[in-house]
């Protein structure tokens, strides 16, 4: 809940609160704690941080991610369209391969 109520933060422009969500979800269940749940925290947050503007550290998170075992690769982080923004991104080039 915390990763949607942030993701609907960061649309409506409330960065800061949006952010506090993102990083409350990923403190709550973190990828160590739920193999499952956890690295999805990861993404969430990592796409809020996109949406507010904050891509180096949206690059980090899904560093973080890609690092675990699971479905969410950079292939499917390069097709999401809240990821758009981060193309240009010479870090996120570098984790995409391109």
């Amino acid at each position: 809940m915390h990763v949607a109520l942030g993701q609907t933060l960061a649309a409506l422009g409330s960065c800061d609160e949006a952010i506090q969500h993102g990083y409350t979800a990923e403190e709550l269940v973190p990828p160590s704690v739920d193999a499952m749940m956890g690295p999805w925290n990861l993404v969430g947050l990592a796409s809020i941080l996109t949406t507010c503007g904050e891509e180096d550290l949206a690059v980090e998170k899904l560093a973080e991610v890609f690092a675990l075992p699971g479905t969410f690769t950079p292939s499917v982080a390069q097709l999401r369209s809240d990821f758009a923004p981060l193309r240009d991104h010479p870090g996120f080039q570098a984790l995409c391969g391109g």
